[in-house]
C-alpha cells in the first residue's frame, strides 16, 4: 500500500481499486485511508511530487503509559480591550466604547 501510494500518487478510492485489481484484495477506500494517516501518507503535499519521499518529518508523541495526559497550552490571540473583556464589563457602555477605539479600528482615542 505505501510503495503504490508513492509511485502513483492516487487517492484512497482509486488505491482500492488498484489494490484489487494487482493485488485480489477487496479493501473499503476509508480502510485505505485509515492505513495511509497510520503511515503518514495521508497528505499528498507532504510527499515529493517526483520521489515520494517524505518532504516534512512526522513528529510523534508517546508516553510511556496508555493513559498518560500530554498538556498543551493554547493562548486564545484576540483584542481584549483595556479593563478586562465581557467577564468584567458585561454589556456594558464602557465595554462597547473600548470596541470602537485603539489600533485596528482606524480610530485612535
Amino acid at each position: 500500500m505505501e510503495a503504490l501510494r508513492r509511485q502513483t500518487k492516487h487517492r484512497p478510492a482509486r488505491l482500492a481499486v488498484d489494490r484489487k485489481r494487482l493485488h485480489g484484495v477487496t479493501m473499503a477506500p476509508g480502510t485505505v485511508h485509515r492505513i495511509l494517516v497510520r503511515r503518514g501518507l495521508n497528505r499528498l503535499r507532504d510527499l515529493d511530487p517526483s520521489t515520494g519521499e517524505q518532504l516534512r518529518e512526522v513528529i510523534l508523541y508517546e508516553h510511556e503509559s496508555p493513559s498518560g495526559l500530554v498538556h498543551f497550552d493554547i493562548e486564545k490571540l484576540g483584542r481584549i480591550p483595556a479593563g478586562g473583556g465581557w467577564r468584567m464589563h458585561g454589556g456594558t457602555e464602557v465595554a462597547r466604547a473600548s470596541k470602537r477605539t485603539g489600533p485596528g479600528t482606524g480610530k485612535v482615542g
